[in-house]
């Protein structure tokens, strides 16, 4: 049954290392993703794809679709790195200058390109209907990229998406990430000499610092789940000016948007009130806003037969020797590397990020895969993923993730009923919202 796809991505292997190295060598945050984009589009060019650039106005989207008739099938590409976590692919920290991929967004946007090449050869070699989709989907790290593209209706036609991610373990992801807005806080005030005449100036820091007092102290007064971060991205220029801009940056997250809106309205009336404290004027601009994530259980199922049958990565003894020699640097525990399969435990699992994938599982019926790429235990957004995601055994699990989503693609596209049922338990599930 796999004859085809696991002929594609053998041919094909050395092309698909080099598109996650290309992208790991180049890593550009949020909205910057241009040499990337630009390198998964060549590849899914070459590959027969006709592509459409700058998606739902984004610069650093794109989508790419090759196939006639139905289904529709989507695959999510990410590729944007994370400030600050440049990183050498070796197995002790060895920073670089600069940004890095310390989420595995390499191997997420080359993986996720070479499955969708591997499914359409697929279809064509056996002379079966369907369309594969590709879109490329910057600032996902800012948790705004596919928001956009959800409202500008881009998921809207699909049948089904197919997500995935670099892990330290195998499973269909049963987890419900939070839902967040990301919103900036802007106070004007008035300058003046601050130790001459304090009293002429309106301090827009103050009014600031305020609302994070008051946020402090709303922390108590809200459900566990909530959860409400800030940098200040400006709070004035010269100690001995007093502040006439300040400018915060929050995410407010929760499990549910009911509840997220709810402390979102709160920590807006702390600012509110922190402004007319302070004599100042406050500005307030929704960034992005992602919902929590919708499961589909039908699709999970489906998509853990599949695992079951491509198997899970396995791993060279160099591979293990890299991961164990990354955890004594961290103190962690081995084994070095998870090569299980983890089982469907049934119940949706309540984590405390969020992502821009959740917009999409409102649009269209959307499963999750989670690979091993990297080191047991070791925590996201840190040199040492950044360190995986360009070593071998990151490849190795990115080419497994190819091969299982392809075959879950191609399955999907010979099983009309799986679709349907996957679509009634999603506008079941939505309904009941």
């Amino acid at each position: 049954m796999t004859d085809w796809i696991t002929e594609w991505l053998q041919q094909n292997k050395a092309e698909i290392d080099r598109l996650a190295d290309t992208i790991f060598t180049h890593p550009e945050t949020a909205g910057e993703e241009t040499q990337s984009a630009a390198a998964l589009e060549d590849f899914l060019q070459k590959n027969g794809f006709s592509v459409s650039k700058n998606t739902a106005g984004l610069p650093t989207a794109f989508t790419a679709e090759k196939g006639k008739g139905e289904p529709r099938i989507a695959f999510l590409a990410e590729y944007d790195a994370l400030p600050n976590l440049g990183q050498n692919p070796v197995a002790h920290c060895d920073p670089v200058p600069g940004n890095g991929h310390g989420c595995g967004h390499n191997l997420l946007g080359a993986g996720i390109a070479a499955a969708a090449c591997a499914l359409a050869y697929a279809l064509e070699q056996e002379n079966l209907p369907g369309q594969v989709v590709v879109y490329g989907c910057p600032e996902e790290e800012i948790c705004r990229g596919k928001i956009v593209m959800a409202n500008a209706h881009c998921f809207d036609r699909d049948d089904a998406a197919i997500s995935w991610h670099p892990a330290d373990k195998n499973q269909v992801s049963e987890e419900v990430f939070q839902a967040m807005t990301s919103r900036v806080f802007r106070f004007y005030g008035k300058s003046a000499h601050a130790a001459a005449s304090p009293e002429m100036g309106r301090s827009a820091l103050d009014a600031a610092e305020l609302t994070n007092v008051a946020v402090n102290y709303l922390r108590e007064h809200v459900p566990t789940d909530v959860r409400m971060h800030y940098v200040y991205t400006h709070a004035g220029d010269k100690p001995n000016i007093v502040p006439n801009y300040a400018e915060l940056w929050y995410y407010i997250r929760a499990a549910s948007r009911k509840t997220m809106l709810d402390a979102d309205r709160r920590v807006i009336l702390a600012a509110e009130g922190a402004a007319h404290a302070t004599e100042t004027r406050m500005e307030t601009e929704e960034l992005t806003r992602s919902p929590e994530t919708l499961l589909n259980r039908t699709l999970m199922e489906a998509m853990h037969r599949q695992l079951e049958i491509c198997g899970v990565p396995r791993f060279t003894q160099q591979d293990k020797d890299f991961a164990a020699a990354i955890q004594k640097e961290l103190g962690l525990p081995g084994p070095a590397l998870e090569e299980t399969l983890r089982p469907l435990g049934g119940s949706p699992r309540y984590v405390p990020g969020s992502t821009d994938v959740s917009a999409v599982s409102w649009r269209t019926p959307t499963v999750t895969l989670n690979t091993v790429c990297q080191a047991r235990g070791i925590p996201g957004h840190h040199w040492s993923v950044t360190a995986c995601s360009g070593a071998e055994l990151g490849r190795t699990g990115m080419s497994k993730a190819a091969q299982i989503m392809a075959c879950f693609g191609r399955e999907l596209c010979l099983q009309p009923e799986l679709l349907r049922k996957a679509r009634d338990e999603f506008e079941q599930a939505r309904c009941q919202e």
